[in-house]
């Protein structure tokens, strides 16, 4: 089990609750009550972080040989960098497990804590107007539909659902986010070219390794510190291996 304290020390360091006392972050949010909502119930806190470890990580466990491989952390300085190394590493769980479970789908799945992790990220998105219907995927990734499959497949698709929220990217193309913030205007034109050439050279970018891909961008100061969530990747590695 992860130490309590390796969670409060990423808790206390990023003050998540911080966004309340700046009025320019948080008029944003606050047109968009979903939004809010979702900030309380997903925010890097150490409650959600608790409830990560032994629901989300805890039950795949046996299953996330290779994690390493499927998370970045960011390497340079930006407004987002502990938000996108919290994505990656719970987006690198997830794809670390999918890639297994194609190994051998007749792995063993912890069904009760599947259903926890997938009832409480129903409670998160009950204000999407899109709901997931996970059996298509399912069957295409898995080949076959199970329970315990199906319920994965159902979590996976959530958090692709968390991603169009809050990632800065694919945030940025929706409208109805975009506001006058000075700190939401459209990037220079050197950072497009920077961030037009890691497009131009990956068919596909998810979000387990955008860290590493956005560290090639020079428009960025080089971070000084390593991730804050790099202490929480080490503990789940060396109970992995």
């Amino acid at each position: 089990m992860i130490d309590n304290a390796i969670l409060w020390d990423i808790h206390s360091k990023t003050n998540w609750l911080c966004l309340f006392s700046d009025w320019g972050a948080f008029t944003p949010i606050m047109r968009d009550y979903n939004t809010f909502r979702e900030c309380i119930l997903i925010g890097y806190s150490y409650p959600f972080m608790r409830f990560v470890c032994d629901y989300y990580y805890e039950p795949f466990k046996h299953l996330l040989i290779g994690l390493e491989d499927n998370v970045s952390f960011m390497e340079i300085e930006c407004d987002f960098r502990f938000s996108c190394d919290w994505c990656s590493l719970c987006n690198g769980i997830l794809e670390t497990v999918k890639i297994n479970i194609q190994h051998n789908p007749d792995v063993p799945l912890d069904i009760t804590k599947l259903e926890i992790i997938n009832s409480y990220f129903d409670i998160v998105l009950a204000n999407r107007k899109t709901k997931v219907i996970a059996e298509d995927w399912c069957l295409t990734t898995f080949g076959k539909i199970t329970r315990g499959l199906l319920l994965f497949s159902q979590i996976y698709l959530k958090v692709e659902q968390i991603e169009l929220r809050w990632c800065p990217f694919k945030r940025s193309r929706e409208t109805y986010y975009r506001n006058k913030d000075a700190r939401y205007l459209e990037p220079s034109v050197q950072m497009m070219y920077e961030v037009g050439k890691i497009l131009a050279t990956n068919d596909t970018i998810t979000c387990n390794n955008c860290p590493r891909l956005l560290n090639q961008c020079d428009q960025f100061p080089k971070a000084t510190t390593p991730s804050l969530f790099q202490p929480l990747l080490d503990a789940m590695l060396r109970e992995i291996y």
